[in-house]
């Protein structure tokens, strides 16, 4: 996280428990997956992913979310073993009731419940 912050120029404090899901804000998606697409580290991609995820999360319409949505799709594909944990926490699959859900969780649903 520290690697990532730092070289992404982003806050980081060793008490920021969610870290990726704090900084990942939905203006900067473009800056993540730029740097996602050049990382080769698998750690700074997990912490990277997590930020991504939260930030198409927070896209202002449903245009853009599909948007980036299908940006990343590919990445979570690729990197699975690397995301799965991401993925599955995302899928939200502890709550039966689905408005308890996040949006992207109906879409990673393609890796299973």
């Amino acid at each position: 996280m520290e690697n990532v912050a730092k070289k992404m120029n982003l806050q980081f404090a060793h008490w920021m428990q969610d870290w990726p899901l704090e900084v990942g804000v939905a203006s900067d998606i473009e800056k993540y997956i730029r740097h996602y697409e050049t990382c080769r580290d698998d750690d700074e991609k997990f912490v990277l992913m997590e930020a991504i995820i939260q930030a198409t999360e927070d896209q202002p319409n449903e245009i853009a979310f599909l948007k980036y949505w299908e940006q990343i799709r590919p990445m979570l594909i690729e990197d699975f073993s690397i995301h799965e944990y991401t993925v599955f926490y995302w899928l939200c699959t502890n709550s039966a009731d689905e408005t308890a859900r996040w949006k992207i969780s109906k879409k990673l649903r393609m890796f299973g419940n």
